[in-house]
């Protein structure tokens, strides 16, 4: 998988906006994937996964 941000129209990633980021990475986890760049920040918190077709996803949760 090409990895910049050069080609136009190319996805980054998915973003998911969760009521509870805790439960989802703990949910996460427990399928075996490894969340990491975990963030606070204002408005909210985040973190990301990627899959095993090398899909990023961003969980995110807004106070």
């Amino acid at each position: 998988m090409k990895s910049d941000y050069a080609t136009c129209g190319q996805l980054n990633h998915v973003g998911i906006v969760v009521g509870d980021l805790a439960s989802i990475e703990a949910a996460v986890r427990a399928e075996g994937y490894d969340p990491h760049s975990h963030q606070d920040y204002e408005p909210g918190e985040r973190f990301y996964f990627s899959d095993e077709n090398e899909i990023e996803y961003e969980i995110v949760a807004y106070d």
